[in-house]
């Protein structure tokens, strides 16, 4: 899902500020979340007051994207690639209320998924290279969140103090498992009526 300031970018999302013209420095700030990062209030932006505009919160203020399947592959693009530790994903909680600031209270502060890196250069080519990730990171929405939550990517860098937060507006409308098993594959439609007794294969 694309992230609160790359749709800000590309003027789905408006009113964004500065982050409109920068997205790629949003966020930016020390590594370490939860102990360390954003300020709460502020997760959004990464506590950088030129980017104060994109922290606003509410259930409607944002484009959500639709997530379908529970299985989801994440994609970073990089204007300077650096060495890199691991990334983070993060997603509010059950319950979570929309119209408050982002704060910590929000969020799992357990990462749903966590990707290491080893200090590798993330993109192809050196250090400094701008370019798409090498390769997405493939997670999976915990089975009990639905509908329109936030999902906080952190990027941790490894040679600085420095980590890049991004959060992504959702609406997750895939089924969540059947504890049994079972995988919902649709509603079925009859073409006769159904009366007692009957079979359907």
């Amino acid at each position: 899902p694309p992230s609160r300031a790359f749709l800000c970018r590309t003027n789905i999302n408006a009113g964004c500020g500065a982050a409109e013209y920068e997205p790629h420095s949003v966020g930016e700030t020390a590594k370490g979340f939860p102990t360390f990062g954003p300020a709460d209030g502020h997760i959004a932006s990464g506590s950088l007051p030129q980017f104060f505009a994109i922290d606003a919160q509410s259930t409607d203020r944002w484009h959500l994207s639709d997530i379908v399947d529970r299985n989801v592959k994440f994609g970073w693009y990089y204007t300077t690639a650096h060495k890199t530790t691991k990334w983070e994903y993060f997603i509010t909680k059950a319950g979570w209320n929309p119209n408050l600031p982002l704060a910590r209270a929000s969020f799992d502060l357990t990462p749903f998924c966590v990707v290491e890196a080893g200090g590798g250069v993330p993109a192809h080519g050196p250090e400094g290279t701008q370019g798409p990730a090498k390769e997405k990171h493939s997670c999976v929405i915990p089975a009990d969140r639905t509908g329109h939550h936030i999902i906080l990517g952190a990027w941790t860098i490894d040679n600085t103090g420095a980590a890049f937060y991004n959060v992504a507006d959702v609406n997750i409308l895939a089924a969540a498992p059947d504890p049994d098993g079972w995988t919902n594959v649709g509603a079925l439609a009859p073409s006769q009526s159904l009366l007692p007794g009957d079979s359907v294969k």
